[in-house]
């Protein structure tokens, strides 16, 4: 869906909704799905829209790896 608002311009697209829609997220089983997502995108994604997905989701990750320590 983000890169279909993206191309389409239909909303705006603020870095800050992903950001919203991630935070308070920190467990293991979340981080994995968020990685198997990131891992099934199509080579032809967007560039853009993959380095936001990795900058917004890094603190996700980050805690994920703390829970499991």
């Amino acid at each position: 869906m983000l890169a279909e608002v993206n191309r389409t311009g239909d909303l705006f697209f603020d870095s800050a909704w992903l950001s919203s829609t991630l935070r308070g997220h920190s467990s293991p089983a979340v981080a994995a799905r968020v990685q198997r997502f990131l891992d099934e995108l199509p080579a032809a994604y967007s560039p853009q829209l993959r380095a936001l997905l990795l900058q917004k989701t890094d603190l996700l990750f980050r805690a994920a790896r703390a829970q499991a320590r």
